[in-house]
């Protein structure tokens, strides 16, 4: 993993910077939703429970009343399948507002956000914003909007937009920094498990479940050295 030499990271500007950085965190956030949603629909119709409770209804069903096999089968499938498909459907909406980020917006609401520029073109962004609902006295501030452009991935930008927002943070005076996202975010995982400072506070935050379905996140914290 070598870092690219001419990445550039800075406080996000107006105007075309915007725009650009907008688009960018746009698309990523359009195939994250994607595989997240293929990753919910495969966890929804694969579960052993959807397949235990169709067999039990097709066996009282067709001996109740005494009715061909396949037929119950068949009529039983549908209506199962029907109905855990609702049932996905209202749990997607409320999992999708979290892929909806809008860079403006996250810019309004932050301390800083910074964009990592690669070859004059924006391929990185993150935020750092005051921690909602932490006590003052503890000066805690929140990551938000890490995004990263597929194309230039493993290549130690994530890891560099992270540490320089929390020299910056430091710098600000928070005491420390605190990050959260899905736990289906392999890549967000295995960042913040292997930067050094940052440890995992609580991983049984269940944000939303509708059996067989649930959607988990977890949340880093690091300490930050204040001289």
């Amino acid at each position: 993993m070598f870092l690219p030499a001419d990445l550039a990271i800075r406080v996000i500007g107006d105007g075309d910077e915007l725009k650009e950085a907008n688009n960018m965190v746009a698309y990523v956030n359009r195939e994250e939703e994607n595989g997240e949603l293929r990753r919910q629909i495969k966890a929804q119709f694969l579960h052993p429970g959807l397949w235990i409770v169709s067999a039990v209804v097709i066996f009282v069903v067709g001996v109740a009343l005494d009715a061909p096999p396949l037929a119950v089968a068949i009529a039983v499938f549908a209506i199962v399948f029907v109905v855990a498909n609702r049932r996905f459907r209202r749990f997607w909406n409320d999992v999708k507002a979290l892929y909806e980020t809008d860079v403006e917006s996250a810019v309004e609401a932050s301390r800083f956000f910074l964009i990592a520029t690669h070859r004059g073109r924006v391929v990185a962004t993150i935020g750092v914003q005051d921690a909602p609902g932490m006590p003052q006295v503890a000066r805690t501030c929140k990551l938000h909007g890490l995004v990263v452009h597929p194309a230039t991935r493993r290549m130690g930008i994530a890891s560099a937009v992270v540490k320089e927002a929390a020299k910056r943070a430091r710098l600000c005076g928070f005491r420390r920094i605190a990050a959260s996202f899905n736990k289906s975010q392999y890549g967000a995982v295995q960042l913040f498990s292997s930067l050094d400072g940052f440890h995992c506070v609580d991983d049984k935050d269940v944000y939303l479940r509708c059996f067989p379905l649930k959607f988990i996140r977890l949340h880093y914290e690091m300490i930050l050295n204040v001289d």
